[in-house]
């Protein structure tokens, strides 16, 4: 298949983005019931960012109308840190958390995301290291957008969630044979919190909590999916 190309995982692109390297994504329907999003982020066990020619995302995101809010991990060829950005009526504001770097003993992250109110998003990560334990400075704050509102009912938001994993050139050049990777990645133990029933449901590809998700470039990126988990591997080679 040719680069920029797209392969459904389930039920077709919502969007079709280029020049940002192979990616996927996963969205979960449009609702008022789930209050959180959760995930266990395994991080990449072989990363090569063609000589800081590429910044690596694994990230989730909270989706209103005419507004994304990612929230997640970058990293810029060093560590991973937390970082957010947010997309609304083609106006974007972001910025990397530089104070919340992952140890070197960092293997996972676990991640938290959830709308606060109309105007205000929670993100929550903390490093673990092989053996389950903290490592480093958790960051758990609140954000105040800049552009973007979400709309509730009764104070509650109606969004939806979703997923991604990406390696994005820095300086405008999408050179997909440029030999980077970011291989080994995971999301798993995926919930979706549910304010009616105090429990989390899984919101792995093949449930019903995900109503779309696919790749771009597919030659250039794999990803395997189970009811809780995301396995990826990109490949610009």
């Amino acid at each position: 298949m040719a680069v920029y190309d797209v392969q459904s995982l389930k039920n077709g692109a919502l969007f079709h983005e280029t020049g940002v390297g192979a990616h996927y994504y996963v969205y979960s329907g449009q609702s008022t019931v789930y209050s959180e999003a959760f995930a266990n982020i395994k991080l990449p066990t072989s990363m090569n960012y063609a000589n800081g020619t590429r910044n690596a995302f694994i990230s989730l995101g909270i989706a209103g109308t005419g507004v994304a809010i990612d929230l997640g991990l970058i990293n810029t060829g060093n560590d991973w840190k937390p970082v957010y950005n947010e997309v609304a009526n083609g106006t974007g504001y972001g910025e990397i958390m530089h104070n919340y770097v992952a140890p070197s003993s960092a293997t996972n992250a676990k991640i938290v995301v959830k709308p606060v109110s109309t105007t205000k998003v929670h993100m929550y990560i903390q490093f673990l290291n092989s053996s389950g334990q903290n490592v480093g400075t958790a960051f758990d704050q609140d954000i105040t957008l800049q552009h973007s509102s979400f709309t509730s009912s009764g104070g509650i938001i109606s969004c939806r969630y979703y997923r991604f994993a990406s390696l994005v050139p820095n300086n405008g050049q999408d050179n997909q044979t440029d030999g980077s990777r970011m291989t080994g990645g995971q999301f798993i133990n995926l919930g979706l919190y549910n304010r009616n029933t105090s429990t989390y449901d899984t919101w792995g590809v093949p449930t019903t909590r995900v109503t779309n998700a696919w790749m771009v470039s597919p030659d250039h990126i794999s990803v395997t999916c189970g009811n809780n988990y995301d396995t990826f591997n990109i490949t610009h080679t």
